[in-house]
């Protein structure tokens, strides 16, 4: 057995074994990187193609990486919505893609673009949770896709309890300060015979 054939053995066993590579070959690195993602953080210098198979293997291998290019944030985010957090100021794309393969990625996004806090709401309206100063219309959009998003919703506006109590349970009623939503909430109540008269 030659000493790649070796090498390759050892990797595709466990990827952490190319620590004990000198010099590994491109192949000797791609196969690693299959194995386990994070065993880039022992490849010196690695080439985009082996940051590339690293990330898709696990996106959180994108910490190991300098200044990852647009298609490698992509390819991360798209394995592990989460791994936007190891990506210095992600672009408007990058952020859509971790929220849509995980919408509470928007936790980890500083500042997300309006359109990324909208797609996030619209997933999951409890999402509003993670979104700082959300708009009148934010709030809106959580409580039509979740009437129970209202608890995340710091003193929010007369228009915004009247669309949450559309769908809105009886345990949530002391999220509702405004009498007209808490009477429309016990009228539906009482017409769908939840709540006794």
């Amino acid at each position: 057995m030659s000493d790649i054939e070796k090498q390759l053995e050892a990797v595709r066993q466990d990827g952490y074994e190319i620590r004990f590579v000198d010099h590994p070959s491109l192949e000797v690195q791609l196969e690693a990187v299959r194995n386990n993602g994070y065993a880039i953080r022992y490849i010196k210098d690695p080439c985009e193609e082996v940051k590339l198979e690293a990330v898709h293997e696990d996106g959180y291998a994108i910490q190991y990486i300098k200044s990852p290019c647009l298609e490698i944030q992509l390819e991360a985010v798209r394995e592990n919505g989460y791994s936007v957090k190891y990506i210095d100021s992600p672009c408007l794309e990058v952020q859509l893609a971790a929220v849509r393969r995980d919408v509470f990625a928007i936790q980890y996004v500083d500042s997300p673009y309006l359109e990324v806090q909208l797609a996030a709401v619209r997933e999951n309206g409890n999402a509003i949770y993670h979104i700082e100063s959300p708009s009148l219309e934010m709030q809106l959009e959580a409580v039509r896709n979740n009437s129970c998003a209202i608890q995340y919703i710091k003193s929010p506006s007369k228009e915004v309890q009247l669309e949450a109590v559309k769908n809105l349970s009886e345990r949530y009623v002391g999220h509702l300060t405004c009498p007209e939503a808490c009477e429309l909430l016990k009228a539906r109540l009482l017409v769908e015979g939840i709540m006794a008269a």
